[in-house]
């Protein structure tokens, strides 16, 4: 289910609203909502047909939220990572398959175009993050080998966007066993952190084009915190 609580006072949280199961939700497995507070959309999987929709949601009233299926993805989607522009205005599905959509009308997604990465590799975890000004998507894989891999992406024209480049990091270079666990990006858009159990990596990525690695900041794994 999908719940919105009122945290103006976090000593005092406040049910508003849900979306549950009768509202056509199952197995959800990404949310994201807007900048401005309206709307949002999420990807579940139907546990018995095993395909994926998009769900677009309108909380403008949290005390009383719709939702409608807008589409079924073309594949299944189980991880999905999803951004939405700034302007609210495009949506990137992030999985094996990124699918870029024009969602200007929230109820009808136009399709962009997608991009199809580490075909046939089964993926433990991953990342993505737009840079400030948008222009370029920098998402990080982790497949079962427990190398990452950094894909970077010019996105400035939705229609056709083009692999700018790749860089793996392989088991010598980050600890074997502890997984990458999310990713974040400098202001300026220069430097990219890729935190983790024991260290953050740090990226130079500047040109995306050709990103490299500046080293790594050593920080106390989960259970000695």
């Amino acid at each position: 289910k999908v719940v919105v609580l009122d945290i103006s006072n976090p000593r005092r949280i406040n049910f508003l609203g849900e979306l549950s199961k009768n509202n056509n939700l199952e197995n959800i497995n990404s949310f994201i909502i807007s900048k401005d507070g309206n709307s949002g959309y999420l990807v579940s999987t139907s546990a018995e047909t095993k395909k994926s929709y998009l769900t677009a949601i309108d909380i403008q009233d949290p005390k009383n939220l719709t939702s409608k299926i807008v589409l079924q993805l073309p594949i299944q989607f189980v991880k999905t990572k999803m951004l939405l522009s700034k302007d609210q205005k495009t949506l990137f599905l992030i999985e094996n398959l990124i699918l870029i959509y024009d969602v200007s009308n929230p109820l009808e997604p136009v399709y962009q175009d997608s991009i199809s990465v580490l075909d046939g590799v089964s993926i433990d975890y991953f990342d993505a993050i737009l840079s400030q000004d948008e222009k370029t998507l920098f998402v990080k894989f982790g497949p079962k080998s427990r190398h990452i891999r950094l894909h970077c992406f010019n996105v400035s024209n939705k229609t056709s966007p083009k692999m700018l480049s790749e860089i793996t990091l392989v088991k010598s270079e980050l600890n074997e066993g502890q997984i990458a666990r999310s990713i974040m990006i400098s202001p300026d858009s220069n430097r990219l952190y890729i935190a983790r159990n024991r260290y953050i990596l740090v990226l130079d990525v500047s040109s995306p084009s050709s990103p490299e690695v500046l080293g790594m900041i050593r920080t106390l794994p989960v259970e000695e915190e």
